[in-house]
């Protein structure tokens, strides 16, 4: 994963969390707003 850029806002989520609820949905088929709460806010 690339590293965030200097300057901006930093990020408030991590991006494997989020990687990790891509593929979540991509495996189960489901709705992003379906996935389970232990993943971030969709």
């Amino acid at each position: 994963m690339p590293a965030a850029k200097p300057g901006g806002r930093p990020r408030s989520t991590s991006l494997w969390a989020v990687l990790n609820a891509i593929f979540y949905v991509v495996t189960q088929g489901c709705k992003w707003r379906a996935i389970p709460a232990d993943f971030p806010a969709w």
